[in-house]
C-alpha cells in the first residue's frame, strides 16, 4: 500500500474510489466501508483509496475531551492495507485544516488532485469548516464534478450501532468479548511494558492494565478490569 503524508505529496496517477474518516479501530462498520471502496474500485478500474486524519480531530478542536485511541496510526494503516486499500493519504489535522471550506476540499482535493470517480462515506461523517462536508454536499457537487457519492449503511450488532466510542466504553468496562465481535478480531495494545506494579502478574506477560502497568502507549485505550486475552483470543 502506498502511503502519502499530506495531499500535496500524493502522487496520484489513476482515478480513485475513496473514503474519508478517522477510522479509529477499524471496526465492522469501517470494514464495510473499505469493502465497498475496494469492490467499487475494481468495478470502475480505479484505485481503492482512504483519507485518514492524524491526530484525532477532537484532540485539536476539543483537547479537554479528546478520546483515547484504539489504535496507533501505524496500526490503522496496517489494517487498511489488510482490508484491500491500495493508497492511504494521512492528513495532518490542525486548526487551519478545520477552517477549510468543504466545497474547496471537494473540488480542489477530491476532484482535482485525487481524481475521484466515487466517494463513499460512513453514516454521519462530516468534514471541513463547521462540518459542512457531508454526503448531502458531496451529492450536490457530484453532478457538476462528475463523480458518484454514496453513504455506506451502518453496521449493527444485536440492534446496537457499532462505533469507536462504543468500543472505548466497552473496553473501559472490561467487556472484551463484545469488543471482539465489533472488531471481528481480538483487541490488542502494542507497547513495551516498562513497569508492573501488581505482584500477581509480574512473572507473566499481560496487556496493559490501567493503574497497574506503565506502558509506552499512554494514549491508547487499556482495560480497567483485571481481565486479559489469552493467546487464542478468549478471556483468561
Amino acid at each position: 500500500m502506498k502511503i502519502f503524508h499530506g495531499t500535496e505529496n500524493a502522487n496520484i496517477q489513476k482515478p480513485t474510489v475513496l473514503t474519508l474518516g478517522v477510522f479509529d479501530g477499524l471496526h465492522l462498520g469501517h470494514q464495510r466501508i473499505m469493502q465497498t471502496v475496494v469492490e467499487r474500485a475494481r468495478a470502475v478500474d480505479a484505485v481503492p483509496t482512504a483519507i485518514t486524519f492524524d491526530p484525532h480531530p477532537r484532540a485539536v478542536l476539543h483537547p479537554e475531551s479528546s478520546p483515547p485511541l484504539l489504535q496507533t496510526l501505524d496500526q490503522r494503516l496496517a489494517n487498511l492495507e489488510v482490508l484491500g486499500i491500495e493508497q492511504a493519504i494521512v492528513i495532518q489535522f490542525d486548526l487551519d485544516f478545520s477552517r477549510q471550506p468543504a466545497e474547496d476540499f471537494i473540488s480542489e482535493i477530491i476532484h482535482d488532485r485525487l481524481h475521484a470517480k466515487e466517494v463513499h462515506l460512513g453514516k454521519d461523517f462530516a468534514f471541513g469548516r463547521n462540518r459542512g462536508g457531508n454526503i448531502a454536499l458531496l451529492k450536490k457537487m457530484s453532478s457538476e464534478l462528475e463523480f458518484v457519492a454514496e453513504e455506506v449503511p451502518e453496521v449493527r450488532l444485536r440492534g446496537h450501532r457499532i462505533s469507536s466510542s462504543k468500543i472505548r466504553n466497552l473496553l473501559s468496562e472490561g467487556r472484551v468479548n463484545l469488543v471482539r465481535r465489533m472488531l471481528d478480531r481480538p483487541y490488542g495494545v502494542e507497547g513495551v511494558i516498562e513497569r508492573v506494579h501488581d505482584a500477581a502478574i509480574r512473572s507473566v506477560f499481560r496487556p496493559p492494565i490501567c493503574g497497574h502497568t506503565t506502558a509506552s502507549s499512554p494514549n491508547l485505550v487499556c482495560m480497567r478490569r483485571r481481565r486479559w486475552l489469552t493467546a487464542r483470543g478468549g478471556e483468561a
